[in-house]
């Protein structure tokens, strides 16, 4: 489980350093968003995943699905922000992450659930989800 959280700290903190998203102010928050957060904000879950290769050795790695829920008050905005944090965490070959070794970082799917947002705090609020898959050392 250390590990697991070690490795969504780091995204949190990667998609938070991105240029675009951190002038925007986003926040990114685990689980839930705090009843009167502010636009944009985004919630970061895990939705899955396994390890594999050598137990013992420093081939262990682990395969991690994580969804990232963007929030934002208007069309132009999500977009500047999606396409900055998916160019940013989009990593092929071996890269570093607050000191994890990441093998590649892809993009699963991209959804616009804008839709499903009709009553509530998030009635008119625009909403797209990104799929994440991550292979990194343990």
């Amino acid at each position: 489980m250390g590990e697991t959280m070690s490795i969504k700290k780091a995204l949190k903190t990667k998609i938070e350093s991105v240029t675009q998203a951190a002038s925007a102010g986003l926040k990114v928050y685990y689980g839930i968003a705090p009843q009167q957060a502010g636009y944009p904000y985004a919630i970061l879950n895990r939705i899955g995943g396994y390890a594999f290769g050598d137990q013992g050795g420093d081939e262990c790695a682990s395969r991690e699905v994580f969804q990232l829920d963007l929030y934002h008050d208007d069309d132009e905005g999500m977009e500047i922000i999606r396409n900055a944090i998916i160019s940013a965490i989009n990593a092929q070959g071996r890269v570093t992450w607050s000191s994890i070794v990441v093998h590649s970082c892809t993009i699963d799917s991209v959804q616009d659930l804008t839709e499903l947002e009709t009553e509530g705090n998030e009635e008119g609020a625009v909403r797209q989800m990104i799929e994440i898959v991550i292979v990194y050392n343990r």
